[in-house]
């Protein structure tokens, strides 16, 4: 990811964590009943996320869409991911999909 993509999605996760946002958060999941629901709060917090990159981007003149990973910096991130995974002793297989590059 580009460094200025990965400054923008920083300054949006630390909107998504002031405690005004938190607790806006909390109140929702209490009021469907899973206040402690990890999945529900995985789906909250993605959501809000998302609403907080989109509405960063458009406040800053920024088309929303450029926020999007190219497929180079796709390929860098999961190479990132399958590389600490590998790091940290866990047992990595990588599936190529038909019609994926195969490495040559």
């Amino acid at each position: 990811m580009t460094d200025w993509k990965r400054e923008h999605a920083n300054a949006s996760e630390r909107a998504i964590k002031h405690p005004l946002v938190q607790e806006v958060m909390q109140e929702f999941l209490g009021n469907i009943g899973r206040p402690h629901g990890a999945l529900e709060r995985y789906g909250l917090t993605k959501v809000a996320s998302y609403v907080a990159q989109v509405a960063r981007a458009e406040a800053l003149g920024i088309d929303p869409e450029s926020l999007r990973m190219s497929d180079e910096e796709l390929d860098e991130h999961q190479r990132m991911l399958i590389e600490m995974a590998y790091r940290a002793g866990k047992p990595v297989f990588v599936v190529a999909a038909d019609g994926a590059p195969d490495g040559d």
